[in-house]
């Protein structure tokens, strides 16, 4: 029978070394994957910036600047959609009395006022709110000139919402209402 070389103080020997190799490949292999993986991430972050800022062709830049200028109006009209809170009383004031005088109609009382109490409670929307106006129209009016004042009202920009209104067909003349005060809703910001 053959002796072995290895007893188990040799074999005990190799192992621990093996045991120390593989810690010191595992934190080696640890360590290299970590830069690895941080060189890629810096480098990916950069790539998209540059790609961003300043990897496009000329058409390219073209493209998206005519895009730009042709949302500009609808952003335009969007943002005029909504008053003023500064001013909103003077512009209010002029283009219904401007309604009021390409219909014929005169308006006799202009005020800020509260929130109707039969209205309900919308839900808000952030950096909008709600301005209340009651106008009193005088006399009796022909309809269809009404009828063209709201909807001048109702298309005005900033947005103005008729959110009360009462009238009653004029005794004894065809085709006129009296109106009592109407409540006018003005969004501002």
């Amino acid at each position: 029978m053959k002796k072995n070389k290895f007893n188990a103080l040799t074999l005990r020997s190799l192992l621990l070394v093996c045991v120390i190799l593989l810690i010191i490949v595992i934190v080696g292999g640890f360590i290299f994957a970590s830069n690895w993986i941080s060189n890629s991430a810096t480098d990916t972050k950069t790539k998209s910036y540059t790609t961003v800022s300043g990897n496009l062709s000329n058409s390219e830049i073209n493209n998206l600047q005519n895009d730009i200028n042709s949302h500009r109006s609808s952003s335009i009209k969007a943002i005029a959609l909504i008053g003023s809170d500064k001013n909103f009383e003077k512009i209010m004031r002029q283009d219904l009395n401007k309604y009021a005088a390409d219909t014929g109609i005169s308006i006799t009382n202009f005020a800020i006022s509260q929130k109707p109490s039969f209205m309900t409670t919308d839900a808000p929307v952030t950096g909008v709110e709600s301005q209340y106006i009651t106008i009193s129209l005088g006399g009796s009016i022909p309809f269809a000139k009404f009828y063209e004042f709201i909807r001048g009202i109702e298309s005005n920009t900033p947005k103005m919402k008729i959110t009360g209104i009462s009238m009653d067909s004029a005794s004894g003349q065809n085709g006129l209402v009296s109106v009592k005060p109407m409540i006018i809703e003005v969004y501002t910001e």
